[in-house]
């Protein structure tokens, strides 16, 4: 049987990509001339790692505490069990996977994808984010409720998410309140 691993030098280069966004291209080899291509994406979430590994056809995601100390090495071991088809065992401590909700989920990958329409993970509430990525940044459409927003954000993913996390939750509160008092907040 044959088993895919990283390169020392992959490795290495996980060591300082564990605490930057971005997608990062590592090769697995078996040392008999067996090779794989790993595509792996790491968003840095409020209180998470967010990793993702595609491998042709093939995707795995984990969420890792961003204070854990070993983040690297699990992240290499998280992409090795992937190419070798296999869940590691001990790699996630105890609500770990819990760390990024699923509104900072759904708009980092909006924002990772760079168009699209997403809808809003939210209970009582369906608004849909349109978004699109031009040469001047995000251009962003909000919707719900009957109320829209048009908005852009800047190209740098960091500053998008915390201006976009904002803008939908001000959005979102504003929905909510006209929803509970219709009567003041009346379309002309």
């Amino acid at each position: 049987m044959t088993y895919l691993q990283l390169s020392p030098a992959a490795r290495q280069r996980i060591r300082t990509q564990a605490g930057l966004n971005g997608t990062f291209h590592h090769t697995l080899a078996d040392g008999a001339g067996l090779s794989v291509e790993a595509a792996v994406t790491i968003e840095q979430c409020e209180r998470a790692v967010a990793v993702t590994v595609r491998i042709a056809d093939h995707c795995g995601s984990v969420t890792l505490d961003r204070r854990h100390t070993q983040n690297d090495h699990r992240i290499a071991r998280f992409i090795t069990s992937q190419a070798n088809g296999y869940t590691p065992s001990g790699l996630l401590d105890y609500g770990e996977d819990e760390l990024v909700s699923n509104m900072e989920s759904t708009l980092r990958h909006a924002l990772q994808l760079g168009q699209g329409t997403h809808y809003l993970p939210l209970d009582d509430l369906e608004i849909c984010l349109q978004l699109r990525r031009g040469r001047l940044g995000y251009e962003c459409h909000l919707d719900g409720h009957g109320a829209v927003l048009h908005f852009r954000l800047s190209l740098d993913r960091r500053n998008a998410y915390a201006r976009l996390f904002d803008t939908v939750k001000s959005f979102v509160q504003g929905v909510r309140l006209a929803e509970a008092f219709p009567d003041v907040f009346k379309v002309a």
